[in-house]
């Protein structure tokens, strides 16, 4: 098995695979999943087959767009993805690809665009440069723009059992080095005052609360059939949460809000 073989092995869709053997690639493709390193690791084996130029890539997000390798440009934020950033895109794609086959475009998290990016991207998109195409990840796929949704080929990229306890397990251990982590069972057992203690303790970081909010949410719904009715509350109010977090960043008032409930709910 030759290394282009070994890379389309670790594809995971079938029609994700064609498509990258096929001429006529989409002028963009989203992969989405809820597992986000995984659909990273996707869209790179996608763009080394597109090129037949095996790459190595970390997921290693960063404030600008990077090019690690020749013709792959990639949008990997910390945050929101701003207009700023689209045009840094459009600049460098605007005479195509150099050297290799296409001048690919990864953008990570898609679903993170600010209202401005929205816009010039559906441009690019709609015009693309001759061999220019995007490759686009999320978590979340409701959250895209339906007007970039539409623009764009989708592929579910699957999660086997094992890949999802080996995730959870990391996320879990690397979410420990920055706060005292337990688990969303504990957290509703808790006393009301016990769980503001908590809260209140928790740094004021958006990414970090968010990540520990992502690992009570599958944690929950993992168990879904088990779950009490205050856990099944708790489980909704945590994915509102989340989906609201663009325009709501004080996420500790939220949690504050959501322990509130699960406390109304125990009084019923």
């Amino acid at each position: 098995m030759n290394q282009n073989e070994r890379l389309a092995s670790n594809l995971k869709p079938q029609g994700l695979l064609q498509q990258c053997k096929n001429d006529k690639i989409p002028n963009a493709t989203i992969v989405h999943g809820e597992n986000a390193l995984l659909n990273f690791n996707q869209m790179i084996i996608m763009a080394s087959l597109i090129n037949n130029q095996p790459l190595t890539i970390d997921n290693t997000p960063s404030d600008s767009t990077q090019e690690p390798n020749e013709d792959i440009i990639i949008l990997n934020t910390i945050k929101s993805i701003k207009i700023d950033h689209v045009k840094s895109i459009q600049h460098r794609i605007k005479y195509g690809p150099s050297n290799q086959a296409y001048c690919i475009v990864i953008i990570h998290k898609i679903d993170q665009l600010s209202h401005n990016a929205k816009n010039a991207l559906l441009k690019s998109i709609e015009e693309p440069p001759k061999k220019t195409i995007f490759i686009f990840s999320t978590t979340n796929k409701l959250a895209i723009p339906q007007t970039i949704k539409s623009r764009a080929q989708l592929f579910h990229i699957p999660e086997t059992i094992n890949e999802k306890l080996i995730t959870q397990k990391n996320n879990i251990t690397e979410i420990s080095k920055k706060i005292e982590y337990i688990s969303p069972t504990e957290f509703i057992k808790k006393s009301h005052m016990e769980r503001i203690i908590y809260i209140q303790k928790l740094t004021y970081d958006t990414t970090t609360v968010s990540e520990l909010l992502t690992i009570w949410q599958t944690e929950l719904y993992s168990s879904w059939s088990h779950l009490k009715k205050e856990e099944h509350i708790f489980f909704q109010k945590i994915i509102e949460i989340i989906s609201n977090i663009k325009y709501n960043f004080n996420l500790k008032l939220q949690l504050t809000s959501a322990s509130l409930q699960i406390e109304e709910e125990n009084r019923r």
